[in-house]
């Protein structure tokens, strides 16, 4: 009997512990505090927009709390025009579960509203070549998006034939019918390069007497396209009385190109000339006058010789 009574009383006892145990846990979260959820969603929400990172801090005193963090739906999704007004959840677990008590936000419902993109064009051609189809350009796809997001084409007007000049050239561009869920499409001008063509002029080598005049300077122009009208003289400075030697590209006796351009369609060239030198050689002479000489025997009197010296024709 007196055992069965101390084992009652043990038995008491553990249950009362047990009791005072759980009515302490109570207490004590019962007294955790709720943290606060700072959660700031951009507005508008655009889309391109990741979903923020949620921070949870102290009611009191700001400090930021430590913990993990649950987001519905998670954070790395995309969120799309199509589907939306969507609400999100973050679910806020603390470290500290003693000090802090789980705590869990929602938004108000997000509308997403769709991106600015830009569609524009370029292209480029040298001038008198084939003009080619400009190129289509978009700015301001987000994430991995790319013009396969888009339906329907732009329209595009280019000024440019293969006689227009070098220079820049307005493309008129329109949205045309593109079209896309997440974008509001806009369009912006472009650009049509005609670069210069290239157009060399190189006069040929060429040699005279000295006293002469200079003879048809020739050379090779190369490079004229569209049937412009241009052509090139060459000429030099040497005169008959300049003297006997060789000019070389860099004299002002030179060789020198002149482009003839009756059409001003030069501009529309990048023109490389060439000078070549000019040789000036000695003038050949002769002796002109002489008589027949009469028959001599060794020992005669010296002849006496006249004639006329002079610079042959040329």
């Amino acid at each position: 009997m007196k055992t069965s009574l101390l084992s009652c009383i043990t038995s008491a006892r553990r249950l009362a512990l047990l009791m005072l145990i759980g009515f302490a846990a109570q207490l004590v979260a019962g007294q955790a505090t709720t943290p606060d959820i700072v959660w700031t969603m951009p507005s508008p929400f655009v889309y391109g927009t990741s979903i923020p990172t949620a921070v949870a801090k102290h009611p009191t005193t700001g400090a930021v709390i430590a913990g993990t963090y649950n987001y519905s739906p998670a954070q790395s999704t995309i969120l799309h025009v199509t589907g939306s007004p969507v609400r999100l959840r973050v679910t806020f677990q603390p470290t500290d579960t003693v000090t802090y008590r789980k705590s869990t936000r929602d938004t108000e419902f997000i509308t997403v509203t769709r991106a600015p993109l830009t569609v524009s064009a370029s292209g480029s051609k040298v001038y008198g070549a084939v003009v080619t189809a400009p190129t289509v350009t978009y700015s301001g796809f987000k994430f991995s998006d790319s013009a396969s997001v888009l339906t329907g084409a732009p329209t595009i007007v280019n000024p440019v034939v293969a006689g227009s000049n070098a220079g820049n050239h307005v493309l008129v561009v329109g949205v045309g019918t593109l079209v896309a869920a997440d974008y509001l499409i806009t369009a912006a001008n472009g650009t049509y390069v005609v670069s210069p063509a290239p157009l060399s002029v190189t006069a040929n080598g060429a040699s005279r007497a000295y006293g002469a005049a200079n003879p048809a300077f020739t050379g090779t122009l190369t490079g004229v396209v569209n049937g412009d009208a241009i052509t090139a003289t060459y000429a030099s400075s040497a005169n008959a009385t300049t003297a006997v030697g060789v000019y070389p590209v860099a004299s002002t006796q030179a060789i020198t190109p002149t482009l003839v351009d009756p059409g001003s369609r030069l501009g529309n060239y990048t023109v490389t000339s060439t000078k070549a030198a000019l040789t000036i050689t000695q003038a050949a002479q002769s002796i002109t006058g002489f008589g027949a000489l009469a028959a001599r025997t060794y020992g005669n009197a010296p002849y006496t010789i006249g004639g006329v010296t002079g610079v042959a024709a040329a």
